[in-house]
């Protein structure tokens, strides 16, 4: 099994224009990918729509984005 950091570096090369604080979003992804989480509740569906391999949901509008 992975760790976060090997994830982290996958996705950076998968998703290669992150930068500035974008890389916080990202590292909570690989973290996420590497616990076998595949969906995160969240109001702030712009910074999760990017990474399809989540699934970002914002639980006050039942909206869900792949």
């Amino acid at each position: 099994q992975r760790s976060a950091i090997a994830q982290l570096l996958q996705l950076l090369t998968r998703h290669p224009l992150i930068r500035g604080l974008q890389v916080f979003d990202l590292y909570l992804v690989a973290t996420m990918l590497d616990s076998g989480v595949r969906r995160i509740y969240t109001e702030n569906l712009e910074d999760f729509t990017r990474f399809h391999e989540i699934e970002a949901v914002n639980p006050f509008i039942g909206h869900a984005t792949v």
